[in-house]
């Protein structure tokens, strides 16, 4: 790959990323954080962030984001968090790099931290600042129901558990569908662009009776004894 392709990016931040992990477990004791990583699961970290860097190079992104997910859960540190969110940028996934910016741009800082943790946070807060500007924001209502339906709102079949509200989601393709006991589900289809601002409407009808849907009731009974 060029030297500005995305591989060779990631491939020069794999040295520092060990490097910072090694540096930054020995100068801080245990009792300043949470849960301190074992030396194997350095070791781990270690191996699936150079396992992130050969899939990056191979233009395998969506492997690449595992590896370097499972290293950032291992470790939790801006070095690790970065790249996940770098890697869910270049695979349009706006709403997921903004979270992991977000997260590193608000790791605490500490004194006599590696530099690369702060070349990281300092990153992290200036592509935070592009995703939010390019992220597509959507709003959804759904009409027809009583105020105390229980509603079920889900985005391509992940429910939402607060839908009432202007949300984030990654630009392309959405379904979003609503349902109700009583009432028929009512869904939409759309494409959302970059930078974004839709309105979704769903009306929800009731279920049509047991006698509208022809199954026999009163009158069709003393219609047939007649």
């Amino acid at each position: 790959p060029s030297a500005s392709s995305p591989a060779d990016r990631y491939r020069t931040w794999s040295f520092a990323v060990v490097v910072a992990l090694l540096s930054f477990f020995v100068a801080f004791p245990a009792a300043a954080q949470p849960k301190e990583p074992t030396e194997r699961d350095k070791k781990a970290a270690r191996s699936l962030v150079q396992q992130g860097d050969e899939l990056m190079t191979k233009k395998e992104y969506d492997k690449a984001l595992e590896a370097y997910i499972r290293a950032d859960d291992i470790m939790g540190v801006p070095t690790t968090g970065i790249e996940v969110g770098k890697v869910h940028l270049l695979l349009g996934h706006l709403v997921e790099a903004g979270d992991a910016f977000e997260r590193v741009s608000n790791y605490p800082e500490r004194a006599g931290e590696p530099k690369p943790f702060t070349k990281a946070r300092d990153e992290a807060a200036e592509l935070l600042v592009e995703v939010r500007r390019r992220t597509p924001k959507l709003t959804i209502d759904v009409e027809g129901h009583k105020p105390e339906d229980d509603v079920v709102v889900t985005i391509n079949g992940e429910i939402l558990d607060a839908w009432a509200r202007t949300m984030p989601v990654n630009p392309g393709s959405h379904i979003i569908e609503a349902e109700a006991d009583g009432y028929e589900g009512a869904s939409e289809a759309l494409v959302i662009g970059e930078k974004e601002d839709r309105a979704v409407t769903l009306e929800l009808i009731p279920k049509a009776s047991r006698a509208d849907d022809g199954e026999p009731g009163t009158g069709m009974l003393v219609l047939a004894y007649g």
